[in-house]
């Protein structure tokens, strides 16, 4: 298995995270081609976000399957195009800062 934990730092509370479970910045049809593609397949297992106590960091856990599933994903053209390239450009736009704070194939 492959765990990979990011982190999201934004300016104040009222820039919303850019995340998979907002319908205002993701689609529903990548939503439901995500869970088609990477959750109904077991590609990826578990996805946990978790919020700072003032609410500026948000802390992402996702584990997959294999490191090679995660790196399909990441090149994966529909997940470039409906998601991980709109995650960047949003993140830049609203100065949000993302990290990965770790990753480890277990």
């Amino acid at each position: 298995m492959y765990v990979l934990t990011k982190k999201q730092t934004r300016p104040n509370q009222d820039v919303k995270f850019f995340d998979i479970r907002n319908v205002e910045l993701v689609n529903k049809e990548y939503r439901d081609y995500w869970r088609a593609t990477y959750v109904a397949t077991n590609k990826c297992i578990f996805v946990q976000h978790n919020l700072s106590p003032d609410q500026l960091e948000m802390t992402s856990v996702m584990m997959w399957e294999s490191k090679t599933d995660y790196e399909a994903f990441i090149a994966d053209q529909t997940s470039l195009d409906e998601f991980l390239n709109k995650y960047t450009a949003y993140n830049t736009t609203h100065n949000i800062i993302t990290e990965t704070v770790n990753e480890e194939e277990i």
